[in-house]
């Protein structure tokens, strides 16, 4: 009986704490964390591939409606190299890929 006695008194405190702090207790302890490094970390906004085309002749990308070329460079980016469905850019030692959005006509489109 004793036992029982003070776990429900601890418990009966703990809430009374938790009613009693100004803080939402149903926000997630993280958020905060969270928060602070989004304000501190810049976004880095990725440019988005429109078109390609690679034959023999020439290798061209569209990208956020420009056209470049291999080596060209834009954003802050560079475009390394142009693949038939991709390009591979480079930025601050780093290599990213992007790809052309994949299209959907007609009643596959509608599963989706």
């Amino acid at each position: 009986m004793r036992r029982i006695s003070s776990v429900f008194v601890g418990t009966f405190l703990t809430a009374s704490v938790v009613l009693a702090s100004p803080v939402d207790p149903t926000r997630p302890l993280f958020v905060n964390a969270i928060s602070l490094v989004e304000d501190q970390v810049p976004s880095l906004v990725m440019p988005t591939l429109n078109f390609v085309l690679v034959n023999s002749q020439r290798r061209i990308a569209i990208i956020d409606g420009e056209r470049y070329q291999e080596n060209d460079q834009f954003q802050g980016f560079t475009l390394v190299k142009i693949w038939q469905r991709r390009v591979t850019l480079a930025k601050d030692g780093k290599m990213v890929d992007i790809e052309l959005p994949i299209l959907v006509f007609g009643s596959a489109a509608e599963g989706l």
